[in-house]
């Protein structure tokens, strides 16, 4: 084996107990692996939707992150040469069928075009039957004019997981899922932040769902911010969808007001962000 395939396939093997490095540098190698032979599937997966380095994130979140995190006892640990290539293929190719069916219910060619990427996804709307219908136009109504921001229990719990937060956690929430149409892409982000291994680290948080949705509200509840909804007492169930969505407006809240403290938002040129 090559040095860099030997390498490739020792990370792969431990997946589950890397270190935040290590990651990095898995994704680094993937990438490298991905680009040298790219398959024909993805050539019509960026016909039909996006450029290929956000299909080959969208792979390495969904295929090789994931699993290590929820702790698949399934987890593949034995990566064969020509392998990784293998698994990019199959997934391109129940990619590109999961957007055919999507047209056929649409009714017209094209229809997938005016679905919103799955990466700029919000959860608000979590549908277990139809993975997630995601707004894209989350604002948050609440201002400091709020008397009870302080003194509202959920909001107390937004600014104190706010407080605590790393900063690539505030400005992922503050400059992109809470930014409403105005929203800075998460590429944008990452560049202007260097955040490294930026895409699974938003897949971690739980504003990147797998592509075509969360399948149902306990993976979502696996994220970050599910996590956090969860320790609210806020049931993960399409029935209580406003309730989701009253606290995102709670959490963004937070997540503004955080970016301006750590000067973040003027780093960013987000003068403009809620106060």
């Amino acid at each position: 084996m090559s040095d860099a395939f030997e390498e490739l396939a020792g990370l792969w093997a431990r997946r589950d107990a890397l270190d935040e490095a290590e990651w990095t540098r898995l994704h680094a190698l993937v990438m490298a692996e991905l680009a040298a032979a790219p398959p024909g599937e993805e050539f019509d997966a960026v016909l039909s939707r996006e450029n290929a380095s956000a299909w080959r994130d969208s792979f390495f979140a969904d295929k090789v992150l994931m699993p290590a995190i929820r702790g698949n006892a399934a987890m593949s640990r034995e990566l064969t040469r020509g392998g990784l290539r293998v698994f990019y293929r199959n997934y391109l190719r129940d990619q590109l069928r999961k957007i055919g069916r999507r047209r056929e219910v649409q009714g017209y060619e094209g229809a997938e075009d005016n679905v919103p990427d799955a990466v700029n996804h919000n959860p608000a709307f979590i549908d277990p039957s139809a993975s997630i219908q995601a707004s894209t136009d989350l604002t948050c109504p609440i201002d400091d004019s709020d008397g009870d921001r302080d003194g509202n229990p959920l909001q107390a719990s937004a600014i104190a997981f706010m407080r605590g937060a790393e900063n690539w956690v505030v400005v992922y929430l503050a400059l992109h899922f809470c930014g409403g149409r105005d929203r800075l892409p998460l590429s944008k982000v990452h560049q202007q932040f260097q955040i490294p291994s930026y895409h699974y680290k938003a897949r971690q948080l739980g504003i990147a769902p797998p592509r075509g949705g969360f399948e149902s509200f306990s993976e979502f509840g696996e994220t970050m911010i599910g996590q956090w909804l969860s320790t609210n007492g806020i049931e993960l169930d399409e029935d209580n969808i406003e309730a989701i969505r009253q606290a995102f407006d709670r959490l963004c809240l937070a997540a503004f007001h955080e970016a301006r403290d750590r000067g973040l938002a003027e780093v960013a040129g987000m003068g403009g962000m809620p106060a």
